[in-house]
């Protein structure tokens, strides 16, 4: 059925084809669509001979646009815009090292001025040339015009026309044959119609098809989403104890006071430094200290780290180990000799102090400032501990609100791209 609905359609479709040049006046009617044809390539060769000279003109004007540009970021750059200018301000300054009235320092300015303005008058100078170049190449693009008007391709338009107008005329006596398209057309149209049903009757069985797939593939999708979901839940959880690990971990830190350390090194180099204060009270304890109270920093170590039967020694020009066992009366020597040398301190005091930013004492007698600076230090750190243990514990929740704002903005950009 569907194939000879066709066959019919296809002879309509035939027959409209073959009346186009029927009728009264066709023959003329063709030659002048000849005619018309034969204008139209020769309107296309003349527009392809003046494209080369449109293409000319083109880039001139790029190339006027970018050495007016040129020239401007030229002039924008230099202070002075002409020779004139530059030449004038070279003489009033040489007029100023003339007068003698200059300080050195002066003096040494305006020649690096005068030098300078006579190596930007090189830049002046081709403002010249590159206006000149300029007008050149607008020269060139009016010359370029004169030849795009061509007097053959206005006879060619008028004859154009001419021809158009006769068609014109013909085309108002093809009324009777226009009216035989129109029932072509009409019997197309019912075939067509004819041929639609016959085609939806095949797009229904085609859409029932599809529709039985669409719905095994919904259903697949759906338990595709639910796994998905599923899958999307537990991984919120785990974000979730992992955010509220960090937090907790944040404020366990922000818990912890401020400048403790700092505190503890003070405590420790008042403990050591007291030694040798001309003060030999017992120096005040505190919580931070409690522990390192029965301790002496200064007794040196002689059970680890030493060597089967060596023995420490003070810090001198010698080894700080010798061979042999200690004697009480070398123990005394010793001591005697360390009050007689030159002060050293440990290299963890002085970098204990230069942590604080005090200075190393270089003397017992520098010690009392010393120690002085430290309790200094030390009240500071104990006067603002509980403020900047809040401002930490601020800025710990501060920390973790904006963790948990970025977090939901990227889990909102997430779902909307789902």
């Amino acid at each position: 059925m569907a194939s000879t609905q066709s066959q019919k359609r296809t002879l309509i479709r035939e027959k409209i084809g073959g009346t186009d040049n029927k009728g009264p006046g066709g023959d003329r009617r063709s030659q002048l669509l000849d005619k018309l044809q034969d204008i139209r390539t020769k309107q296309a060769e003349i527009k392809k001979s003046k494209q080369s000279i449109r293409d000319q003109m083109n880039a001139l004007n790029s190339e006027i646009k970018r050495k007016v540009g040129e020239m401007r970021d030229s002039k924008d750059k230099s202070p002075f815009k002409t020779l004139k200018e530059i030449e004038t301000q070279i003489e009033t300054l040489e007029h100023q090292l003339e007068s003698g009235s200059l300080k050195l320092i002066e003096e040494k300015r305006v020649v690096n001025e005068i030098s300078n303005l006579k190596k930007s008058r090189k830049n002046a100078e081709s403002f010249e040339a590159q206006q000149q170049s300029i007008d050149e190449d607008k020269k060139k693009i009016e010359d370029l015009k004169v030849l795009l008007d061509d007097p053959k391709n206005k006879a060619l338009n008028d004859e154009y026309n001419a021809i158009q107008a006769e068609l014109d005329e013909l085309s108002k006596g093809r009324e009777s044959e226009r009216n035989k398209r129109n029932e072509l057309f009409n019997e197309r149209n019912r075939l067509q119609k004819e041929l639609d049903t016959i085609y939806n009757r095949k797009r229904a069985v085609q859409d029932a098809y599809r529709h039985a797939n669409n719905e095994y593939y919904k259903w697949q999708q759906e338990d595709r989403t639910r796994r998905q979901e599923q899958f999307r839940v537990k991984k919120q959880q785990e974000i979730e104890e992992q955010k509220a690990a960090a937090a907790a971990q944040e404020r366990e830190l922000a818990e912890i006071p401020a400048f403790l350390e700092e505190i503890n090194n003070c405590d420790t180099l008042l403990n050591f430094l007291q030694q040798y204060s001309s003060d030999q009270s017992a120096p005040e304890k505190t919580d931070n200290v409690a522990a390192l109270a029965n301790l002496n920093i200064r007794e040196p170590d002689t059970s680890n780290n030493v060597p089967e039967g060596f023995v420490l020694k003070k810090k001198s020009d010698d080894d700080y180990f010798a061979g042999g066992k200690a004697s009480k009366k070398n123990k005394n020597k010793n001591k005697n000799e360390a009050k007689a040398s030159t002060f050293k301190l440990p290299l963890s005091i002085m970098e204990q102090l230069w942590a604080l930013k005090l200075d190393v004492p270089v003397s017992a007698a520098d010690c009392d400032k010393t120690i002085a600076a430290i309790k200094e230090k030390k009240k500071w750190f104990e006067d603002n501990q509980e403020r900047v243990t809040a401002q930490n514990k601020a800025k710990a929740e501060a920390k973790i609100a904006a963790l948990n704002k970025s977090e939901e903005a990227e889990t909102e950009v997430a779902e909307a791209a789902n």
